[in-house]
């Protein structure tokens, strides 16, 4: 038995996937080799970004059927919503990623690529928006229609300072500085305008 402060027989790596029980000789998808202590299961890394994006979306997803706030009737709405700018994001993404502006790295990822991009980056395209818009309507469900509005404000305007100063420090940098400072542009029109 392991207690706090003693050293276990065997500690396992931080993703390592399989070991040889020696009792038995067969593989097993835990890393402990004591029967009588609860096993951890160990998450190979190569799908460590799908991890990510699954565990992203689990809450969003499970709770879009919650019945006094039933966010997946709004799905006919959001997907078209996520699809549009999705497409563009991931025409860009693929573009940066051909130039070399940025990559991947292949340890972390299942090795199923669409077009030249990694089957998780895609998903993210999904993933993120789909939470993030969960979570807005989750806090107009408890908060009210009006009751988000004074500190969504007050947080746009840091933000639209905060990503300006951050485009501006970063000149140097061309795809952070653009990125940030045209964020920045665009909240302060959606702040203003809207």
């Amino acid at each position: 038995m392991y207690t706090m402060g003693s050293t276990p027989k065997r500690v396992a790596k931080p993703l390592d996937f399989c070991m040889l029980r020696p009792s038995t000789g067969r593989r097993t998808l835990f890393t402990n080799q004591n029967d009588n202590q609860p096993s951890e299961l160990v998450l190979p890394e190569r799908f460590l970004y799908l991890a990510l994006d699954l565990g992203a979306i689990a809450f969003p997803l499970a709770f879009s059927f919650y019945p006094k706030a039933p966010y997946y009737r709004k799905w006919k709405y959001l997907f078209p919503a996520i699809a549009v700018p999705g497409l563009i994001f991931l025409v860009w993404d693929a573009w940066f990623t051909r130039m070399g502006v940025w990559g991947f790295n292949p340890r972390y990822l299942t090795g199923i690529n669409v077009y030249n991009l990694p089957l998780e980056e895609v998903l993210f395209f999904i993933v993120v928006p789909y939470s993030s818009v969960f979570i807005y309507e989750a806090v107009i469900y408890f908060l009210g229609p009006g009751g988000w509005e004074m500190p969504g404000r007050l947080i746009g305007i840091f933000l639209v300072f905060f990503l300006g100063t951050l485009g501006i420090m970063n000149m140097g940098k061309w795809y952070t500085s653009v990125t940030f400072i045209s964020l920045a542009l665009f909240l302060l029109l959606v702040l203003y305008r809207w």
